[in-house]
Formats: C-alpha cells, structure tokens, sequence
C-alpha cells in the first residue's frame, strides 16, 4: 500500500513538473524593448520616438500590444514609411484593437507626440503578452513649439500698373509674408465709407464686387494667398470730398499693418464724339513712274510687317496668342519703345512701351493693343 501510494505521488509531481516546465517553454520573454528618438524623420515632427521590441517564445496567441497612456492636451500619432502620420488611440484598447495587430516577434513603431499643454508630460509606453509581465518605458513630451509668427516682408498700396479702361482711383494692394501658411488667415480689408463701393479689377481689365469691412480670412473676398498677392481694387467716390481711406493687411498671430490712402471724387471723363471724316477726294491719275530695282525676301516676302491677329492684354503669354506677343515685342524693340529682349510675357515693361507707342501715334494710352492699335502697326510696317 505504501508502496502504491509512493507510486502516485511521484506520477502526480511528475507530471506538475513538466507542466511547469512546458509553461516555463511557452511563456513569452521580453529580449529588447527600447523607446528611442526616431532616426527617420523626413518632416522633422517634434517629439517622434521609435518603439522597438523583440520577444522570445512569443507566438501569434501572445497578443502582444503597445500601449500609450492617454492625457489631457497630448495626441498620438503613427508615422508611415512616407513620413506621414496615421491615428494612433491612446489607452489599454487590447491587442488587435484599434492601433491593428502587432507582430509577435519584434517590431518597430514610430510614434510622434503633440503636447499641446503649457507643461512637460511623462509619456508611459507598455509592451505587454500573454503570460508575461508588462514592461513599461517613460519618455518626457515637452509642449510643442509656438508656430512661427507671420513676419510682413512688404506691404504696399500704390497706383495700378495695369488699367486699360483707365478707372480712376485704382490702386495695387501688395503685400508679401515669411513664415506663413494656411491657417494664418491672411486678409486684405478695405474701410467702408459712406458713399464708397470698392470693386476688384480681373485679369481682363473688368470689375468684380469687393466687400469692405471686417470679414474675416476666406469670407466674400476669397481667399487671399499666404505667401504674397497682388489684388487691384477700384475705388468710386460718389462725395464731393475725398475720402481718406484705410487698407489692412492682417494674419494670425501678427499685429495689422494698415495703409492709407485718398480716394478723390469719381468723375468720369466725358464721351468725345469722333467727327465723321471727309472723304479725301481720289488724287488725279498720273503716269506712272519708272519702277525702282529692290532686292525680295523670298522667305519673307512681308519683310518685317506685322499684322497681328490677337488683341494683346497685360498679363497675357505667347501660348494663347500664336506667338503674337514675340513678335509685337520684336517690333517694339526694333522702334525704340521696348528696351529688354522679347520674352513672350507681356508684362510691366512691355505695357509701358505700348503705352509709349500708343501715344506716340495718336492713341488713347491704355496699354491695351485692340483693333485701332494693331491697324497702326500693320499701317507702319507694312508699308
């Protein structure tokens, strides 16, 4: 009987010992867990950390996770192999959960913090397994960095280059930033005036509304650019005194720039009626004369005449106008009136020397090149 009961009891410790030592065998063990700063940062987030770990005797039922501790003020995020970001939840969400699965042997993981608090926050990350102890690191999240400031580079308000219908009191509000972006909410605002409109001048010399007031970034004005803009603005004066005007620029984060400016009362030129021309009587026939030698262009046989065949604009480019703008450019430079190479923009300078033409041959100086300017130049080189 004893000897039975001996018997047993070593069967029964026996078996407990392989129990525990098979269970020692199976129980994951943690070989490395580090929580570094990242070495891949393309975007250069603050506060980005990769977590790293590798576990012996894990296997797919280990259900390991990674854990962050959630406070108030601090987000989480997962940067991609792009340098991206993706959500990354915060707390003990249990493995397979919202951050998805984690590998069972080892993995790297770069998590990027935004503490949006005034404070330093002591950050927990968790590793933990079935069957295993948790392992946990501290990393220290400092408040993010103030964004940078928008600085103004240059702010004016000046007569308008461009006018081909000659609006009076037309002005350019320029303006240019450093350390801007999208969310700075940069906005040109005009004073309102009683007896006052404000309108914006299109690329096509033509009005468009321009609401005055505090309006506010991308409200009935549109969105102004961040980095620097040109916008010209009309302004009619219905008093019979000037108005003194006030033009802001603004942005978060930056004390307003105001400029000023007089706005005259509109008075519009009056409606000149051009006298019906006399026909010139046809001169009287003569004989004619002995024809002069000439040397021809056979490649060219208008030598250098020019007929354009587009109406030219400020702002306009050789693509939309079959090259029409070289050419005018050409014939500009060629007289006198244009004193750079042609570049197929028409741009400042090339407006100023079709105003100078236009005056110089009896033409309203409106910088616009329309029927009755290009008839002059094929009158003057085609001759």
């Amino acid at each position: 009987m004893k000897t039975k009961l001996l018997a047993i009891s070593f069967f029964v410790f026996s078996v407990l010992a392989l129990t525990s030592s098979v269970s020692a065998q199976t129980s994951p063990t943690v070989q490395n867990f580090t929580v570094t700063s990242t070495s891949f940062n393309p975007n250069a987030y603050p506060n980005a950390y990769d977590v790293s770990y590798s576990l012996n005797n894990a296997s797919s039922a280990s259900s390991v996770t990674l854990n962050a501790d959630c406070h108030a003020g601090l987000t989480v995020q997962k940067m991609n192999d792009a340098g991206g970001l993706a959500p990354f939840i915060c707390g003990d969400i249990g493995a397979g959960g919202l951050n998805g699965r984690f590998a069972y042997g080892a993995e790297t993981l770069t998590l990027v913090f935004t503490n949006s608090t005034s404070q330093s926050i002591s950050e927990a990350i968790t590793l933990s397994a079935y069957g295993m102890n948790s392992v946990t690191k501290y990393v220290t999240v400092p408040p993010a960095p103030p964004a940078p400031t928008p600085q103004v580079i240059s702010f004016n308000v000046t007569p308008s280059v461009f006018n081909p219908r000659g609006y009076p009191n037309a002005y350019d509000a320029s303006y240019v930033f450093s350390n801007a972006s999208p969310a700075s909410g940069v906005t040109v605002t005009v004073g309102c005036y009683q007896g006052m409109t404000v309108q914006t001048l299109n690329d096509a010399g033509g009005l468009a509304p321009f609401t005055c007031g505090d309006i506010g970034a991308g409200g009935a004005n549109g969105y102004f650019a961040y980095g620097g803009e040109t916008r010209s603005l009309v302004f009619t004066n219905s008093n019979s005194q000037s108005i003194s005007v006030s033009v802001t620029l603004s942005a978060a984060g930056m004390n307003s720039v105001r400029k000023y400016i007089t706005v005259s009362p509109t008075s519009f030129p009056p409606v000149t009626l051009t006298p019906t021309a006399t026909p010139t009587p046809a001169p009287t026939s003569q004989p004619n004369p002995t024809p002069l030698p000439a040397d021809i262009d056979t490649q060219n046989p208008q030598g250098a005449c020019l007929d354009l065949q587009n109406n030219l604009r400020y702002r306009m480019r050789d693509a939309g106008t079959t090259d029409d703008i070289s050419s005018f450019q050409d014939y500009l430079q060629a007289n006198g009136y244009l004193h750079t190479e042609p570049t197929g923009f028409f741009g400042v300078l090339t407006l100023k020397a079709v105003k100078d033409f236009q005056q110089a041959n009896g033409i309203s100086p409106t910088g616009f090149v329309g029927p009755i300017t290009r008839s002059k130049i094929k009158q003057l080189s085609c001759r």
